[in-house]
């Protein structure tokens, strides 16, 4: 997929990539990852499909170690996970149960592995799409990435509308894209929860941290 997605790869400090199986999302994934140019450090935000969460401002966090792939270990970045938790105010937590049997952060590592083969992860599973916190989270991770001392990439891995016909889907996938192109992120929670234009569930939770635009700079489609 990503040999048939040829691109030239540029820095991003953020991108959202879909987490659906291979054969359904696969393809778009590669498109996005084709076009980035991965730095070494990666944090993955990622939807709770579970329900499983004991981090009490219910972000889990998996702290240290590594996350295994059919082509080889993909480190965490335990310093920079522990400075996340040193800031964190409660918003998040190390939660192992959590990760266990979600799978919109290891979908997208073989990605990462085969373009970054020395890439590490700071991993973050979602189980609340609340403004307050979202903006509180965007807030820490716009310092620590500013303070990091090398390039990092903040992957939201989110499907959009996935299970009504395409012309349903694509007008609620467009309300939401609007929002996140003009970085608001009250903006997207309030479009994917009005009962109207409702976008699948893991489609907003990984994207209402969007940081400000100062931070962010401007966002594009591919």
């Amino acid at each position: 997929m990503l040999a048939d997605a040829r691109a030239n790869p540029a820095p991003a400090r953020a991108i959202i990539v879909p987490h659906a199986g291979y054969i359904y999302s696969g393809r778009t994934a590669a498109q996005v990852f084709a076009r980035v140019a991965i730095p070494g450090l990666v944090v993955i935000l990622a939807p709770n499909h579970t329900g499983i969460s004991e981090a009490e401002g219910g972000v889990s966090l998996w702290e240290a170690g590594a996350f295994r792939t059919p082509l080889g270990d993909v480190p965490v970045d335990a310093e920079m996970a522990a400075a996340l938790l040193q800031v964190s105010r409660g918003v998040l937590g190390v939660d192992h149960d959590a990760h266990r049997a979600e799978h919109a952060v290891e979908v997208e590592l073989p990605f990462l592995q085969i373009l970054r083969a020395d890439v590490r992860i700071v991993p973050l599973v979602i189980a609340w799409d609340a403004w307050d916190t979202a903006r509180a989270l965007g807030e820490m991770l716009a310092r620590l990435v500013t303070a990091a001392g090398e390039p990092v990439l903040l992957l939201a891995s989110s499907d959009l509308n996935h299970y009504e016909p395409s012309g349903v889907s694509e007008k609620k996938d467009a309300r939401a894209l609007d929002a996140v192109q003009a970085l608001d992120g009250e903006e997207l929670l309030a479009r994917c929860n009005a009962s109207e234009s409702r976008c699948a569930a893991a489609g907003r939770r990984p994207w209402c941290w969007l940081p400000r635009k100062r931070w962010a700079g401007p966002a594009r489609r591919w």
